[in-house]
This record gives structure tokens, C-alpha cells and sequence, in this order.
């Protein structure tokens, strides 16, 4: 009740309090600079000037809403310290943290960009000047009369009806914050005499007492609105939890499980070995024998028999997961969850528990190579390259080549398994060439691991974008013909989608693209990068209304600049649409197709604000494709493009300018500068001018056989 007829009164009193404008202010980090779009309902003058400790920009026009919930979305504050508005005003302060200087600029008429540049400003920048303090607004006498004596007494018939109070000033520069103080004076004076009721709110539930903890801090340091702390990978993927406790090396000392046997001993007395003379079962004698099965590498023996006789078995769940990672399996989740860091045997299988790791995450690399090192020679050779697929992942290098080491010296010639993880490990070391002798060795045997060779191999031409053989693709396809029911098939399907795209076959590739949509970005890059003209034009080209793909910003850019390359620059708001806080990158290129579709102005709009030579290149052919040859002369000469600037003199006709200048169209513009008067002689010198008249003929003609020698012509087409 009372906060609607507050509600209401202050409506009534001041309708304009709700009529205040209303702007957006977002924000944009980028290389040197960090940006902020203030985007209005409707447009603006304004002005930016300096302050004491930043920047002002002012709006004329009454007062504005600014919604500044977005401003530090995207930025850090390393440049913009803060950014403040007036509560009744239409200005924006920006406190700056570094040495750098704003450069604003509309971009489009209700929305005005403020960049927030490195260095120094321009010599003369106008943005620079001091701004004058902002005058506060007049206060207006709000006081009201007392309302003691406007109550009406409802006991007392005779008393006076109570008279209206005098009105009150409604100027523009009223005080809201005074109003709702009188407000609020007012409908307490009200209550108190009866005349209205005020709802009393409910008071909040009451929450369960809270516990101190002695482990939490007692101060939390939140992230920076927009900005997740991370340990490293991408933002998808679940951080891996933190083992409290870690499981004792004595615990994992999988090298004296063996008991002395040999294989064919552990197999021949494993059954004898766990019944007793009731045929039951002991779990002690259970728990040893898949010790034994783990020792000798055969996991999928050890976990069967866990199944059958597991009951009671101390440690199950571990020797569960053990057998399950020495056959080359992933345990998720894992006992060995969180224990990558520990100082024992446990982050070696904490980290093959996993499929992957992420780059530079904490690991105890000397732990792990050390259990590794001490395992039997059958399970280093098992589980050396998966190991060191994960330590390449993670970028410790230097525990990959332990890890191959560790397997290198104890045979006489490495097998496909370790040829694989050190063309791997030269490749991440920056040796490419070594890389592809070892993955083309392992593809030449045509043993288990060739297919993967070949797929690997196949990457690599796709990331150094080389070439590749037709008999490549057809090795990849009988691989996969054979493996269609390995774990294998989809990363041979993925291959075979990419050699197609390296043999230009870009069709036949689009038509794999629905069995592996995963490669959809990649495919469409490669198109960009190395894709005919024809594919480019038959596969990138949109229709209105036809959504852009899912692409890189850079590949967007690259079929963007193809198409203007080609003559359809019509295709560029396609693939890089219009947008607030567009990267300098893609603004050029949608310049460069604006300036192609004729549109000067729509092109000069992109790039105000940008810096650079391609910027400039940029606003100098739009004025010059607008007729203003004196701005497009001043931009090319920014530039330092003599020629071009040279050229819009001669389009303007600026002979004096031309004639300055050494060469033949020097020459040509002291001509066209000096015609001689054909009426300023006497008759008596009819003759001499006559004579002057045919020599500067013969210069005309000379300078103008000298102009057509120097310009080239077009070829024709063909």
C-alpha cells in the first residue's frame, strides 16, 4: 500500500523522473587498446574532454539512465580504472590507470565509441583540451508546510477543513532524493494521525545459524566480472579434483607382485592358488593372485577374476581400476582421482586413469617417471606411448623422452608403439622432418599401428598445409574398411574427410562432413587457405537469409577478403555481419567491401577510430571515390604514398602542386600552367609569337608522347 501511493505521488508531483534517456555502455579488449560502446536510444551531441584523472564525455539533451552492468564485462582494468555516471546528469567519467589517451568516434548515430588507446595522444587532438567543471543544478525550495494543522480531527465536527498546502515548484532541477525525504515525512505524519494505513513488511525467514570453519579464509577474493581463473585448458572441460590423501608407494609396488614366477606359472597356479579345501574362495589369496595377473599385463584376466571372487578382497576398487588401465583403458571416475601431484606410484596411474591432461596442469613429472621406470619391461611397453601422448599434452616434453627412454634401452629395436610416441615427441620439439620419417616408417609396416601412423601423418600435412598422394587417401580408406568396428574408425573417417580436402576434392569432403561434424571448422579453414576459386564460390557462397557456418574469426575474414578478391563483395556481410564491438580486423575488411560496393561513407564509418596503414589506405580511396581529392591527398600523405597523393593533384587539376615535381608529368603541368596569351602581342611581334606557339606545340606534343610511353595500358581481357 504505501510504496504504491509513494509510487504515485512522486509520478504525479514529477512525470518527467521517468522520461530520463536511457544508454547501454559495453566494452571490448584489444590489442593496444580497450574499448567502450555507448549505445543511446536516440542520438546525441556530445563532447570528451580531459579531467583531473581521466575523461569526460558529455550528453546534451536532459538527463540519461546509463546501464553500467556490462562495462567491466570484458575489459581488465588496466587501462579504465572506473567508470562513473551522474545521478541526474548525461555524463560518463572515465578514471584512467595507465598512460594512454581516448579517441571517440560515432558509430552510427546512436552509438558513440570511446577507445582507450596506448601512448600518447595525437599532436593537436581536440579531446585533450580540459573540460570545465560541471555547475551543480539549482536546489529549489522543497520545504512544505507543517501538516499538522491540514489534519482533518474526524472527533471534532467543528474543527476547520484542512486547506490545501501551497503548491510547490516544479522546476526541472528539483531535488528527487529531497522529494522522497518530504515523501516519506509526510506519509509518516499521515499514519500517525490515522488518516492512512502502512503495511509493516514481513520480516525475512530466519536462516539456519552459521558454523564457523576453521579451514575456510576468512576472506574471499572474487574474479574479475567476466574473467574465470583457471588452471589452464579449455572452458569445457571439468578440473580434475584434488586427492585429500595419496595412496602409499608400498601400496603400488606393482614390480615384486610377480612373486618370482613366470607368466606361465602366474596363469598355471592363479585358480589352485585361491581355493582352499572347501573350494571356497579366500580374499587375501584373490587380492594376490590379480596382483600377479596385473604384473604380467593381463588385466582383462585380473578384472574378471575380481568379478567372480571379489567379495571381500581389501583394495578391490584399486586393483579394478589397475587392470583396467594396463590393457589401455580410462578410469572415470578414478581411486586414483585428484593424485597426479602426489610423491608416490599413485600420480603415475592418477594421470593414465585419465584420457588426457591439460596444458602445463600440476603434475609430479619425477614421481611419475620414477614408478614408470620401475615397472616391468611387459608394462612400460604397454603403457609407454599412452603416457607419453599425456606428458606431450601437459608440455613436459623432457618426462616424454625419459619415458621412451625408459623402454628405448631395454630392447634392441623399438617397436611401432615407440617409434609413434618419438615422432610425437619431435614433432611437439619442433623437429617436423624427423617426425614424418618415424610416422611414415610405422605406416610402411602395415601392422596395428599404421592406421594411426597414417592418420597422424595426415594431421600434420593439414597443419603445415602440404600435399599429400592420392595412394595416402586410399590406404586410409581400406584401413577404415577394415577397422570399422575399432575404437580407430571415427579418427580414420576424420583422415580420410581431410585428405580429401588436401586433394582439393572439397565436394566429396562436404559430403563426408555429416559422418564427422566435429572437423566442420577445420574443413571450412581449409577451404579459405588452399580451396580452388570454384569450390570457394560453390560451397561459401550465401544466399540472403542463409546462416554463415560456425567458422574461426580468421577464416570468416580470409573467405571474406577471397570474395572481394573476386568481385563479390555483396558476400562479405555473410560471413562477417555487422556488430557493436567488432575486432579491428573484421571492420577493415567490411571497409574494403563497402568501398568495393561504392558506399564512401558506409566504408569511412568502419574505420573511424582505426589506426594504421590499412586504415588510411582505406579513408584515402573513399574520398577519393566521393570527389574530396584534398582529404584523399591528406590521408595518402599520412600514409606515405607519394604517387597516390600525386595522382589526386592531378585529378584536382592542382598544376602548381604538379608542376614541382620532377618527371615528365612535372614537365606536362609548367606547360598546362604557362599557355602563353595569344592576344598580348603587338602586330609587330605576330611573327616571334607565332614562333613561340609552334615550339611550345612541339613540347605539348613531346610531353604528351612522353605521358602515354610512362602509363601503361590494360592488358585485354582474355
Amino acid at each position: 500500500m504505501c510504496w504504491r501511493l509513494l509510487l504515485v505521488l512522486v509520478l504525479l508531483f514529477f512525470p518527467g523522473i521517468g522520461a530520463a534517456g536511457q544508454a547501454l555502455v559495453t566494452s571490448g579488449e584489444h590489442d593496444g587498446f580497450s574499448r567502450l560502446a555507448i549505445t543511446l536510444d536516440a542520438p546525441r551531441a556530445w563532447t570528451l574532454g580531459r579531467t583531473t584523472d581521466g575523461y569526460e564525455l558529455r550528453f546534451e539533451g536532459g538527463a540519461i539512465d546509463f546501464d553500467l552492468s556490462r562495462a567491466f564485462a570484458r575489459i581488465p582494468k588496466s587501462r579504465l580504472g572506473d567508470v562513473s555516471a551522474d545521478r541526474d546528469g548525461a555524463t560518463l567519467r572515465f578514471a584512467l590507470t595507465c598512460a594512454c589517451h581516448a579517441r571517440p568516434f560515432e558509430f552510427r548515430d546512436n552509438i558513440v565509441v570511446v577507445d582507450l588507446r596506448d601512448g600518447p595522444p595525437p599532436a593537436g587532438s581536440v579531446y585533450e583540451a580540459m573540460l570545465e567543471p560541471l555547475k551543480p543544478a539549482p536546489k529549489p525550495n522543497t520545504t512544505m508546510q507543517p501538516t499538522t494543522i491540514g489534519i482533518y480531527d474526524w472527533t471534532r465536527p467543528e474543527s476547520p477543513k484542512p486547506q490545501p498546502p501551497a503548491a510547490v515548484s516544479l522546476s526541472s532541477g528539483l531535488d528527487t532524493a529531497i522529494l522522497a525525504d518530504n515523501l516519506a515525512r509526510e506519509l509518516g505524519a499521515a499514519a500517525s494521525a490515522g488518516v492512512i494505513e502502512l503495511a509493516v513488511p514481513a520480516p525475512p525467514p530466519k536462516s539456519e545459524p552459521v558454523v564457523p570453519n576453521e579451514a575456510l579464509p576468512n576472506l574471499r577474493i572474487l574474479d574479475e566480472p567476466g574473467v574465470q581463473a583457471r588452471l589452464g585448458g579449455q572452458l569445457d572441460e571439468a578440473e580434475p579434483r584434488i586427492a585429500e590423501t595419496c595412496i602409499p608407494e608400498a601400496e603400488l609396488a606393482l614390480h615384486e607382485w610377480g612373486g618370482g614366477l613366470s607368466p606361465l606359472e602366474v596363469l598355471a597356479t592363479t585358480r589352485s592358488s585361491i581355493l582352499d579345501g572347501t573350494d571356497r574362495p579366500d580374499p587375501a589369496a584373490v587380492a594376490a593372485a590379480a596382483r600377479s595377473l596385473i604384473h604380467i599385463g593381463f588385466g582383462q584376466e585380473a578384472l574378471q577374476l575380481l568379478d567372480a571372487m571379489g567379495q571381500g578382497v581389501p583394495a578391490q576398487d584399486m586393483l579394478k581400476d589397475l587392470a583396467v588401465i594396463i590393457d589401455g583403458g580410462t578410469t572415470q571416475p578414478s581411486v586414483f582421482a585428484g593424485m597426479e601431484n602426489c610423491n608416490s606410484p599413485a600420480a603415475l596411474w592418477s594421470v593414465l586413469a585419465r584420457p588426457s591432461l591439460r596444458k602445463a596442469e600440476k603434475i609430479n613429472s619425477g614421481a611419475i617417471t620414477r614408478a614408470f621406470s620401475a615397472l616391468p619391461l611387459s608394462l612400460r611397453q604397454a603403457l609407454a606411448q599412452g603416457l607419453g601422448e599425456r606428458l606431450i599434452q601437459q608440455g613436459d616434453l623432457e618426462a616424454a623422452r625419459i619415458v621412451e627412454s625408459a623402454v628405448g634401452r631395454a630392447v634392441q629395436e623399438p617397436d611401432a608403439s615407440l617409434k609413434l610416441l618419438s615422432g610425437q615427441r619431435k614433432l611437439a620439439s619442433g623437429a617436423p622432418d624427423e617426425a614424418v620419417v618415424l610416422l611414415q616408417d610405422v605406416a610402411d609396416e602395415g601392422g596395428p599401428k599404421s592406421a594411426e601412423a597414417l592418420v597422424k601423418l595426415v594431421d600434420l600435412a593439414v597443419r603445415d598445409q602440404a600435399s599429400i598422394d592420392a595412394l595416402t587417401l586410399e590406404a586410409l580408406e581400406v584401413l577404415a574398411h577394415e577397422n570399422a568396428d575399432q575404437p580407430i574408425y571415427q579418427d580414420l573417417r576424420r583422415a580420410i574427410l581431410l585428405a580429401k580436402a588436401l586433394l582439393s576434392d572439397f565436394q566429396g569432403a562436404f559430403v563426408d562432413l555429416d559422418a564427422v561434424p566435429e572437423v566442420e571448422a577445420q574443413l571450412w579453414t581449409m577451404l579459405a587457405e588452399q580451396g580452388p576459386d570454384s569450390a570457394l564460390l560453390e560451397h561459401a557462397t550465401l544466399r540472403s537469409g542463409d546462416p554463415a557456418p560456425k567458422v574461426a574469426a580468421e577464416t570468416a575474414i580470409r573467405i571474406a577478403e577471397r570474395f572481394i578478391d573476386l568481385g563479390l563483395p555483396g558476400q562479405v556481410p555473410h560471413w562477417v555481419p555487422d556488430g557493436i564491438d567488432l575486432p579491428d580486423e573484421q571492420r577493415l575488411v567490411r571497409a574494403k567491401a563497402l568501398l568495393a560496393l561504392r558506399d564512401a561513407r558506409a566504408a569511412l564509418r568502419e574505420v573511424a577510430g582505426l589506426q594504421g596503414n590499412e586504415a588510411r589506405e582505406i579513408e584515402a580511396r573513399a574520398f577519393s571515390q566521393l570527389g574530396d581529392t584534398t582529404q584523399a591527398a591528406l590521408a595518402f600523405n599520412d600514409n606515405g604514398d607519394d604517387d597516390a597523393v600525386q595522382q589526386m593533384r592531378r585529378i584536382s587539376r592542382d598544376w602548381t602542386s604538379v608542376s614541382q615535381t620532377q618527371g615528365v608529368w612535372g614537365q606536362a603541368a609548367i606547360m598546362a600552367g604557362e599557355g602563353p596569351p595569344l592576344n598580348a602581342a603587338p602586330p609587330d611581334k605576330a611573327l616571334a609569337l607565332s614562333e613561340a606557339l609552334l615550339k611550345d606545340s612541339i613540347s605539348a606534343r613531346n610531353a604528351v608522347d612522353s605521358l602515354l610511353g610512362e602509363v601503361a595500358l590494360p592488358l585485354p581481357s582474355p
